[in-house]
């Protein structure tokens, strides 16, 4: 299953990535990302476990919201390396459109994921875009991300024990493997907010983690076409 999700995420993400060094390491920090929504693919069906009364509150908070818009720094620590890895950018969360992922820094690079499709913006500006007809584990990764991203942690909760603590208006959720398979690569998984979802901290077996804090959060009646127009295309 390891194996599975890695060809996956990998596969998806930036395969024009590979030729250079810095692609690789915007490829490798919007890898830590798709990880973690991508772990969904790893049980199969959805779980369907009871919530606590804070845990369901925190799901009907995240989900109140159609469309929001919000800034991101992404560290992403290896254990090979000194120093971390940064990237910035900013994202659009829509449920009814799926999620748009923007790196501005240290370079260019755009994804736009829903259930039906895959499109990338590579550095190059070339867009490229992959159906989930032609892989359905793409599909998959959409809706995985969309629950995650609304506030349905049920989603997560077949490969998770999830211990939530705090308030609704500042909650975190601490996430510890309950699966063999998931175990041999995540050590566990940080999840805190408020009325918005803001910091994410992955902790890998590999020893690398990564933390992306999520800021300046606006709601959104309709999506900012100027910001998106690569990646949308000439989507309606």
């Amino acid at each position: 299953m390891i194996h599975f999700v890695d060809r996956i995420v990998f596969q998806s993400v930036a395969p024009a990535a590979l030729a250079h060094s810095q692609p690789v390491m915007g490829r490798r920090q919007s890898v830590a990302l798709l990880g973690l929504v991508a772990l969904g693919l790893l049980g199969g069906p959805v779980a369907q476990a009871a919530e606590g009364d804070l845990l369901a509150q925190i799901r009907k908070q995240l989900a109140r919201y159609g469309m929001v818009q919000a800034r991101f720094v992404q560290l992403r620590q290896m254990a090979a390396l000194k120093r971390p890895l940064q990237s910035k950018g900013f994202f659009v969360f829509s449920q009814a459109d799926g999620l748009f992922w923007q790196l501005e820094s240290p370079v260019r690079m755009g994804y736009w994921l829903t259930d039906q499709r895959m499109v990338e913006v590579d550095t190059a500006g070339v867009r490229k875009e992959r159906s989930a007809r032609d892989n359905p584990a793409l599909g998959q990764v959409g809706k995985v991300m969309r629950a995650f991203f609304s506030g349905d942690v049920a989603a997560v909760q077949d490969f998770f024990d999830i211990k939530a603590s705090g308030t609704v208006a500042r909650w975190s959720l601490q996430l510890s493997p309950k699966q063999p398979a998931v175990a041999q690569l995540f050590k566990g998984l940080a999840v805190s907010g408020g009325a918005y979802l803001e910091l994410i901290q992955i902790d890998e077996q590999s020893g690398d983690s990564t933390i992306l804090t999520l800021s300046e959060h606006t709601v959104l009646d309709t999506l900012p076409r100027d910001k998106l127009q690569t990646l949308l295309g000439g989507a309606a």
